[in-house]
């Protein structure tokens, strides 16, 4: 499982699945690369990867894992030794190189990070959803609070606001 440390419905998934006595390892991609290590290796014969990828906690082959579970991990955290003009390519080095062997595994995912990036954004979300024939609240996207107040005037009932998309708060 591929999750942030503070995610209630994880934590759930996390508890259901020692309840079966399914294996299962849990870490955040902001563990990497500082506190999780992985040891990645393809032959060219083999589909996928073999190799390692070891928690504080725990520590799995990656031939053996049958599932992952991607559920809005935080971004890679550098070492605070990197020179902060490379603290962001770092982080993309790390991010494409975890997510890439992890998705590359031939194995069942829920929520394929692929897939995952191209539905996790609300405004699409709405339109797809809306495409598909369902009932979607009426919404608006602005960074503009005078419009917003305005807006609200108008729907003349309770609003709801929320995030354009998952993201951690630090």
């Amino acid at each position: 499982m591929v999750a942030e440390d503070l995610d209630p419905s994880a934590d759930l998934v996390v508890a259901e699945l020692a309840d079966r006595q399914v294996p299962v390892v849990r870490f955040d991609l902001a563990h990497f690369p500082q506190r999780l290590t992985l040891v990645a290796e393809h032959d060219g014969t083999i589909p996928g990867w073999s190799g390692l990828l070891e928690t504080t906690a725990r520590t799995v082959r990656l031939e053996e894992v049958r599932a992952v579970y991607y559920r809005r991990p935080g971004l890679p955290v550098p070492s605070p030794d990197i020179a902060a003009d490379y603290r962001q390519w770092a982080v993309s080095q790390a991010l494409v190189g975890m997510v890439q062997v992890l998705s590359s595994l031939p194995v069942v995912w829920m929520h394929h990070p692929d897939v995952y990036r191209a539905s996790a954004h609300k405004p699409g979300q709405l339109v797809t959803a809306s495409a598909s024939g369902l009932r979607v609240p009426r919404t608006m996207v602005t960074n503009s609070a005078e419009h917003a107040r305005r807006w609200a005037k108008t729907i003349g009932g309770p609003l709801i606001v929320k995030p354009v998309t998952a993201a951690s708060i630090n």
